[in-house]
């Protein structure tokens, strides 16, 4: 297997960063869901990323799609409304697994049906699923697949996908928690305002104690008639809030104002200890003295039990996000710093700690100081989307430190300003090995002499300084030939100004390298077609050319072999525009016999209508038929010239704004009312009405003609159905037919001209039909796809470009 590239890591890694900043910023659930999947799909580079959930529900558990990225050119899936609800038990061998594995991946090819026939449905060829866990329970998982080719995750990836699971695994489990805890909280509050607290009093006077019913019932003493004193009651509390208890209630009794809330532990009957939140007031005598204190005692054991559960959750995930390599932070408003995990440290030397509330451009160097008002004003007009800069930070033991931050500024839902948040990555050393690239290459000339390719290095006016042997067997010229000469001594006249201009002139208008083709002329005289590859040698600072360095190679043969292929390819488009010619005329030409004969058949009609009714009876027959085969030839023709149109690329397209469902609605009542077929069409329309970019006769065209094909090939079967969706870039139209099926064989060449499956061979038709469909489809820059089971039912669906 070949090991993972470091820069695919690397941008994994920055991918996992950058979810997991957005699930620490307090928000919706499926929102927070939504923004990861997006990044994790282009992080990762696969195709579709996606999360499910498993769900209780009629008795059974079920397993549901939430929120899915796909790439732009791969179906969406999140509306197929068979992931809305997948039954577990039926996919049971792959679910399954995710509770005791890590992960379960690999080649959907090698996997049992049903779950082989539903991955492939969505055109997937391989996949990775990961667990997430909530407290200790599989609450779901997150894919990703491949669809457009396959693929292996390497380990590497998948333990860097882990975290980010993990991370939405704690992140769910405190969403409940939270959860949990504001609705212990409420409860409080409920019972205290029923007063179902316990109450006490105390005499400071005379020691005397009362304790309600409800009071002992939360501490599980029973009432023996015997008064309580301050000393029983200070006997039960904890021994290590005793101490501060004392000193808490002696403050608060020589203050004599005011209420006193405090929390401590309290011995139950039973042996344990109850979390306890006390809120008293205290009366004072006509001199200031305290002479009564008094309050009520409230249960929160649960409350303390889920606020330290959550503490432990908010720790773990703390630690998930210090263990990053890369560095987490957030700034306010002001640029002050008021996040950052510990990788913090590595990179500038200074603690979280020495760092927060500090503005972060402090931490720079001064030659990136100056560029911070250009990295502010990027921010500021991108809208909240991510950026990338290159800096500089000066370590706090003096040493040069690069670095890659990608920020964005973070607005309240006011839409004002309120901070900064980001990753930065170290990337020293890439900068390091990336110089000492361009020293080597600039310092020696690590040129191998029996290569076929000429290497030739220039000094910064173009003059040659060195070229390779292979100088000989291309041009015939020695080395030394060519040192102190620039290129355009050689290069045919032709070639120069356009060289000069498109070439060089780009290069110093700061492109990496610029590569062109031209002739270049041989020792003998002649000139050869070459290509060369030229890029500058820039100092440090990319403001000075060191050297040109140039890589030149022979493609006479490849440009030989392009006239050859321009010349087959003006000949093929010769015999294709004589092809639709040969159609247009064709089809012409047969319409004026079969108008003849269809005008003779009505006069045969019409001499036989007084004879004999026997003989009439015989001969409408015969003209039943003759009448069809007219008209199915008519159709042939007019099949044949609208493809010899569409290949010469003669049909227009006149696109408006078009409210689909009323163009539908317009076809099925024309076409396919009660007075054209026995069978109705059902419509099943968008809920609200959205215009599409279109042309009206090309798509009616289109419903036409796959309306007809699903009532013509499922006679005695129920009406199809057709059903309009709106997404928010698509239009999508869908024809269900339940009758007999196309073949996955006929399926592969379904949009071939002619072609005719095997099942549909006694049924009427010229093969055209569905080819016109897709070239009209695809005028519109649309696509559209078939899904059929043979016997059961066949699905054609059109998707179109809302613009």
């Amino acid at each position: 297997m070949p090991e993972v590239k470091p820069h695919s890591l690397e941008r994994l890694l920055v991918g996992v960063a950058e979810a997991s900043v957005k699930l620490i910023q307090p928000r919706d659930l499926s929102l927070a869901l939504q923004e990861a999947v997006e990044i994790m799909g282009t992080a990762a580079a696969v195709d579709r990323c996606y999360i499910f959930t498993y769900i209780e529900a009629l008795n059974q558990k079920w397993v549901r799609q939430i929120v899915e990225w796909a790439e732009a050119d791969v179906s969406e899936q999140i509306s197929n409304p068979v992931l809305e609800m997948l039954d577990y038990d039926s996919y049971s061998e792959v679910f399954d697994r995710l509770d005791y594995q890590k992960f379960v991946t690999g080649q959907v090819q090698d996997f049992p049906n049903p779950f082989r026939e539903l991955m492939a449905d969505q055109e997937i060829q391989s996949f990775l699923f990961i667990p997430i866990k909530a407290e200790e329970q599989t609450w779901g998982f997150i894919g990703y697949d491949a669809c457009r080719e396959s693929r292996v995750w390497e380990s590497a990836e998948i333990d860097a996908l882990q975290i980010l699971a993990n991370a939405i695994g704690f992140f769910i489990g405190n969403n409940r928690l939270k959860i949990a805890l504001e609705k212990k909280n409420k409860q409080f509050d409920l019972a205290i305002r029923g007063s179902k607290d316990g109450i006490w009093d105390i005499d400071l006077v005379t020691g005397e104690t009362y304790v309600s019913q409800t009071w002992l019932d939360i501490f599980g003493y029973e009432a023996s008639g015997e008064p309580w004193s301050y000393g029983d009651w200070m006997s039960l509390v904890h021994p290590d809030d005793q101490v501060w208890m004392q000193q808490n209630l002696d403050d608060f009794i020589a203050s004599g104002q005011g209420t006193n809330d405090v929390e401590y532990r309290m011995l139950h009957a039973k042996g344990h200890y109850v979390w306890v939140l006390s809120r008293s007031a205290i009366e004072v005598d006509a001199t200031g003295k305290a002479v009564r204190i008094a309050g009520s005692d409230t249960d929160i054991t649960e409350r303390k039990i889920h606020e330290h559960i959550l503490a432990q959750n908010e720790l773990q995930y703390k630690t998930l996000v210090n263990n990053l390599s890369e560095v987490v932070f957030e700034a306010d408003a002001d640029g002050q710093l008021i996040f950052l995990n510990k990788a913090w440290e590595d990179l500038t030397g200074y603690s979280v700690e020495e760092s927060l509330g500090r503005n972060g451009g402090w931490f720079l160097d001064e030659s990136t100081q100056a560029d911070i008002p250009a990295f502010q004003n990027q921010l500021n007009n991108s809208k909240g989307q991510f950026n990338s800069f290159e800096v500089k930070y000066r370590h706090k033991q003096g040493q040069l430190v690069w670095a890659s931050i990608k920020a964005k500024r973070t607005y309240n839902e006011a839409g004002e300003r309120i901070g900064t948040t980001g990753t930065i990555a170290n990337i020293t050393e890439q900068k390091r090995a990336a110089e000492e690239l361009r020293l080597s290459e600039s310092k020696y000339r690590l040129i191998s002499e029996n290569i076929t390719d000429i290497i030739t290095q220039h000094d910064e006016k173009g003059v040659i300084k060195f070229v390779s042997g292979s100088i000989k067997d291309l041009l015939n010229y020695e080395p030394e030939e060519m040192l102190g000469h620039i290129p355009f001594d050689f290069i045919h006249p032709d070639e120069m100004n356009y060289i000069q201009e498109n070439a060089y002139a780009k290069l110093l208008d700061g492109a990496e390298h610029i590569r062109v083709q031209y002739r270049i002329r041989h020792k003998n005289g002649h000139y050869i077609w070459v290509e060369s590859l030229t890029k500058f040698i820039r100092s440090e600072d990319g403001r000075t050319v060191l050297a040109i360095q140039v890589s030149t190679r022979d493609i006479s043969a490849n440009k030989k072999a392009e006239q050859e292929i321009s010349r087959a390819v003006e000949k093929e488009k010769e015999l294709m525009e004589l092809r639709s010619r040969f159609i247009m005329m064709a089809s012409h030409e047969f319409r004026t016999p079969l108008a003849t004969i269809q005008s003779s058949l009505d006069i045969l009609r019409l001499y036989l209508s007084q004879a004999d009714a026997n003989l009439r009876k015989r001969c409408d027959k015969h003209f039943e038929k003759m009448g069809k085969e007219i008209h199915r030839v008519s159709d042939l023709m007019s099949d044949v010239l609208l493809l010899g149109k569409l290949e010469a690329g003669k049909t227009p397209v006149n696109r408006q704004y078009t409210d689909l469902s009323q163009l539908i609605e317009a076809v099925l009542t024309q076409h396919f009312g009660p007075e054209n077929t026995a069978r109705q069409p059902q419509f099943i329309r968008p809920a609200i009405a959205q215009k599409s970019y279109v042309d009206e006769q090309l798509i009616a065209h289109c419903v036409i003609n796959l309306v007809s094909n699903a009532l013509k090939f499922s006679e005695g079967r129920p009406a199809p159905t057709i059903t309009l969706e709106h997404t928010r870039k698509k239009a999508i139209i869908k024809v269900h037919d339940f009758g007999i099926g196309i073949s996955l064989a006929d399926k592969k060449r379904l949009f071939e001209p002619f072609f005719r499956g095997k099942n549909a061979q006694k049924t009427v038709g010229t093969g055209l039909g569905l080819v016109v469909v897709k070239e009209f489809v695809q005028l519109h820059g649309g696509k559209i796809f078939c899904k059929s089971k043979v016997g059961v039912e066949t699905i054609f669906t059109i998707e179109l470009q809302n613009e």
